[in-house]
């Protein structure tokens, strides 16, 4: 079942329920590390978004949006906000780590 069905806008998830949907140790790590490095816990909120609708767990420091975790069925996204500051050195790793597949797919 996907997780929108199970958890609907007027039926709010807890932090255990997430974990234990996503089923995944580097949920738990990925969370643990945001919450350790920035000082800062996770926002839960309800996305209307039709490409992943559902409730999510969002992080923002000082007013800006760091990064939005979408639970999964055994996995999870991370959709990571890279702000114009954080531009070039991201896209200097990415040119650097990322294998040749993927760059032929999201070169600009």
């Amino acid at each position: 079942m996907e997780w929108s069905q199970n958890f609907e806008k007027n039926n709010e998830p807890t932090l255990d329920d997430m974990i234990q949907f996503v089923n995944n140790p580097l949920w738990i790590e990925l969370q643990s590390f945001i919450e350790d490095v920035y000082q800062i816990k996770p926002i839960m909120n309800y996305s209307r978004c039709s490409a992943q609708k559902g409730w999510n767990l969002k992080y923002r420091k000082s007013g800006k949006s760091l990064c939005v975790l979408y639970p999964m069925d055994n996995y999870f996204i991370a959709l990571v906000v890279i702000g114009d500051k954080e531009l070039t050195e991201t896209e200097a790793y990415y040119n650097v780590h990322a294998c040749q597949d993927t760059k032929s797919k999201y070169l600009r």
